[in-house]
């Protein structure tokens, strides 16, 4: 399994841009994670160009982290980025938050979430 984590100072251009490249050109089943913690989304204004409304993503794993369900709501949280693309190499999309206000909710989460992005392994998927 591969996990590709790509950082920047706050606001560079590029990490973006780059990770979604990545995604969309990768040679196997993969999910993109946005991880920013500004809350800016390039992915539904850039690729989807405002088509796709913004969902809750992070945010609704982060409550389902409380119920304690959080392994039932995750693939319910992934957009597919491609239709056309073929199985074999599906692109996923896991949204971030939208606010930076909301990042603190986001603590208690990354622990479980990366237990449960490992364990996308099985499926032969990898994680951007």
């Amino acid at each position: 399994m591969a996990v590709i984590v790509l950082a920047s100072a706050s606001g560079s251009p590029g990490v973006s841009t780059t990770a979604l490249g990545l995604t969309l050109n990768w040679h196997r089943p993969v999910l993109l994670v946005d991880a920013d913690p500004t809350g800016s989304s390039s992915v539904f204004a850039g690729y989807f160009q405002g088509a796709q409304e913004p969902t809750g993503g992070l945010i609704n794993l982060a409550l389902s982290l409380r119920e304690g369900t959080l392994a039932d709501a995750l693939p319910r949280e992934t957009l597919l980025l491609d239709p056309e693309a073929p199985a074999e190499r599906s692109a996923w999309f896991l949204p971030g938050i939208r606010a930076h206000e909301q990042a603190p909710s986001l603590l208690p989460l990354w622990e479980p979430l990366t237990e449960q992005l490992r364990a996308l392994d099985r499926n032969g998927q990898d994680v951007i």
